[in-house]
C-alpha cells in the first residue's frame, strides 16, 4: 500500500515507480488498468504523458511512435518493480508484463530467479517473520509460476514447485498454473479435485479449489466438487461476488452452498443492522443480499433458512435478531412476524437500550452506608485480631463527586451498596490471595479499565435457560471490572440476564464470565465478615487466606 509519500513497503522512503501510473493506489489491478490506459489508443492524455516522460528523463514526448517507446519502457519498469510488492501478486503482474511490456519479460524473470537463489534479497521476504523462516511453499510457487509466465525456460521449475506444494497453495494457485499450457491446465484440474477429496479438514482448500475451477470455466468439475463437499457437510461460500454474475449452469449449486454455509455459521454471514457498531463488516457478511440479487426463484428457500435461524434456540440473540431483520429483504411482513416471535419467546434484542435503574435516593444511600460500614468494621476488626501480619491496604473514603464522575465516564449508575462501600474504602488491596474476597480497583479507575478491555464483542452462544449472566456476548460494557487478573477477575454486572440481579458480582475466567460470586457487593462483604468471625479462614503456607473445608 502506498504511504503518505507515495512509497510502499517494498520501497520505503522514496517514491514508488508504480505510483507514476497509479498515484492513488498501488493495488495490482489499479496499476495494470492505468498502464493499459496509458498505452491504449490515444494514450492517457498529455498530463500523464508529461509525468511519465519526466520520470523517464525525457524532456518531451512528441508523436505517437515516440510515446509508444518511452511509455512502454516506463510501464515495463513500473510493472517489474511491482513484482517486489508481494508474493501473491506476482503471477498477475507477470501476465501484465507479457501483455503490456513484453520487452521486460526476460528481465522480470531474471529478477525473480535472483530472489529464488537468494531469498534474503527478495523485498517481499523482508521483516521479522522471514528472519525466522524462508518463504513457504505457496510463496515460492507464486514466484516460480510468475517466472514461467515471463520466460518459458522456467517452466520445469514451476511444475516442480506446483507438485511439491501443499493443498492450500495448490488450490490457491492452480488457475495461475493452468495458464502455463494445456498440460498444466489438465494437471491443475486433476489436482484440484484430488486435494478436495484428500484434504477434507481444510475448509479453505475447498473454497480456493472451487474458485480456481470457476476461473478455469470447468463448470462440471465445480458441480462435482460442491457435491463432494456437501457429502462431508462442508459448504464453500463467497466463491463469486457478485453472486448473480456466476454462470447459470452453476448458480443454483452456488446459491445452495451459500445458504447451507449460512445455516452453519450465521454469525459470520448475516449482515449487521445499520445501528450496529459492526455494520462496516457488511461488505463481507451480506449473504442474504447476494442471494436476493440472484432473482425471485431463490426467495422461498432463503426465507426458509432465515426462519430456521430465527427459531433456533441453539443460537444467541444476536444472530436470531439479525436473521429476523434480514427477512425484511424477502418480505417486510415476514420481518414483523419474526420480530414478534422473538419478543414472545423472551429473546432480548441485543441492541436494545439497557434498562436503567432509577436514581438512588438519599434514604437508600444512607441505609446502604450503615449496613456496609458495619460489615467493614467487622472485617477490619477480625483481620487485625486474627491475621495482624497479613498485608492489607484499604483506601481512604471516596467523595461523592468522584463517584459521580466515575458514573459519568461509565455512562451507567453503580449499585447503591457498592457506592456506599466506596464511601468507606475507595479501593481494596490484599498482599496475597484471599479466597472469596477480591481486590477492588480505585473507584476513579473503573472506567479506564473498562475502556482498556475494549468494545463489546458478541458470541453466538444462547443464554442458558434460567441463566443469571448473559451468554450472548463474549464481553459486555455492562460488566464493570472491579479487579482484573490474567485468569481470575471480578466484575459488577449492570446488564444481567432476566434471571440475574442488577449489581450482582460475577467471576470471570480469562475475562469470560463463569459464575455469580454474590448477589450484591454488600452480600460479598457480609459473607467475608461472617467467615472471618466464624474462624473459617486459615493462613496457608504460601501466605494466602484460604477457607477451611466445611
Amino acid at each position: 500500500m502506498p504511504g503518505s509519500d507515495g512509497g510502499s513497503a517494498a520501497c520505503p522512503g522514496r517514491i514508488c515507480p508504480a505510483a507514476v501510473l497509479a498515484p492513488a493506489s498501488l493495488a495490482v489491478e489499479d496499476v495494470v488498468a492505468a498502464a493499459r490506459r496509458a498505452l491504449g489508443p490515444g494514450g492517457a492524455g498529455d498530463g500523464l504523458r508529461g509525468q511519465v516522460a519526466g520520470v523517464a528523463g525525457v524532456a518531451g514526448v512528441a508523436g505517437v511512435a515516440r510515446w509508444a517507446v518511452v511509455g512502454r519502457a516506463v510501464v515495463g519498469r513500473a510493472l517489474c518493480h511491482l513484482l517486489t510488492h508481494g508474493f501473491w501478486e506476482r503471477p498477475a503482474v507477470a501476465r501484465a508484463i507479457v501483455e503490456l511490456a513484453p520487452d521486460h519479460a526476460a528481465s522480470g524473470a531474471g529478477q525473480l530467479a535472483g530472489y529464488l537463489a537468494c531469498p534474503a534479497a527478495d523485498p517481499s521476504a523482508q521483516g521479522a517473520f522471514y528472519q525466522e523462516q524462508p518463504p513457504d511453499d505457496a510463496e515460492l510457487l507464486c514466484t516460480a509460476v510468475a517466472m514461467a509466465v515471463m520466460d518459458r525456460s522456467h517452466l520445469d521449475a514451476a511444475v516442480e514447485a506446483y507438485r511439491a506444494a501443499r493443498p492450500f497453495a495448490t488450490a490457491k494457485l492452480s488457475a495461475d498454473y493452468a495458464g502455463l499450457g494445456a498440460a498444466q491446465r489438465d494437471e491443475a484440474v486433476l489436482r484440484l479435485r484430488d486435494v478436495v477429496a484428500t484434504a477434507p479438514a481444510l475448509r479453505l482448500v475447498a473454497d480456493e479449489a472451487v474458485r480456481a475451477l470457476l476461473r478455469l470455466e470447468r463448470l462440471e468439475d465445480v458441480l462435482a466438487v460442491l457435491r463432494t463437499c456437501a457429502e462431508r457437510g462442508e459448504f464453500p461460500a463467497r466463491l463469486v461476488r457478485p453472486l448473480h454474475t456466476a454462470a447459470p449452469r452453476v448458480l443454483p449449486a452456488l446459491v445452495d452452498s451459500e445458504l447451507r454455509a449460512l445455516e452453519q455459521s450465521p454469525d459470520w454471514r448475516l449482515a449487521y443492522r445499520p445501528e450496529d457498531p459492526k455494520a462496516d463488516l457488511n461488505r463481507v457478511a451480506d449473504v442474504v443480499g447476494q442471494v436476493m440479487a440472484c432473482g425471485p426463484a431463490y426467495r422461498d428457500r432463503l426465507a426458509h433458512v432465515l426462519w430456521g435461524l430465527v427459531r433456533s434456540t441453539a443460537l444467541g440473540a444476536g444472530p436470531r435478531w439479525r436473521a429476523a431483520y434480514q427477512l425484511g429483504l424477502v418480505e417486510p411482513s415476514q420481518r414483523d412476524d419474526a420480530l414478534r416471535f422473538l419478543a414472545d419467546a423472551g429473546v432480548q434484542d441485543p441492541l436494545a437500550p439497557r434498562l436503567r435503574v432509577p436514581p438512588r435516593t438519599a434514604d437508600e444511600l444512607a441505609a446502604a452506608h450503615a449496613a456496609v460500614a458495619g460489615a467493614w468494621q467487622r472485617i477490619e476488626r477480625e483481620l487485625a485480631e486474627r491475621f495482624p501480619a497479613f498485608p492489607v491496604s484499604l483506601g481512604a473514603p471516596a467523595t461523592m463527586d468522584e463517584i459521580t464522575a466515575c458514573e459519568a465516564e461509565l455512562d451507567d449508575r453503580l449499585p447503591v451498596d457498592f457506592v456506599a462501600s466506596c464511601l468507606v474504602h475507595r479501593s481494596i488491596t490484599f498482599g496475597d490471595l484471599v479466597a472469596g474476597m477480591p481486590n477492588q480497583q480505585d473507584v476513579t479507575e473503573l472506567a479506564a479499565h473498562r475502556e482498556w478491555l475494549g468494545e463489546e464483542w458478541s458470541s453466538d452462544r444462547p443464554d442458558p435457560v434460567g441463566a443469571a449472566i448473559r451468554g450472548d456476548h463474549g464481553w459486555r460494557r455492562g460488566w464493570i471490572p472491579v479487579s482484573i487478573d490474567d485468569d481470575s477477575s471480578t466484575a459488577l454486572d449492570l446488564d444481567p440476564a432476566p434471571a440475574g440481579r442488577h449489581g450482582q458480582v460475577i467471576g470471570l475466567d480469562n475475562l469470560i464470565p463463569v459464575d455469580v460470586v454474590a448477589n450484591s457487593w454488600q452480600e460479598l462483604l457480609e459473607r467475608f465478615a461472617a467467615n472471618l468471625e466464624g474462624g473459617r479462614y486459615v493462613l496457608d503456607r504460601y501466605g494466602c487466606l484460604e477457607l477451611r473445608q466445611a
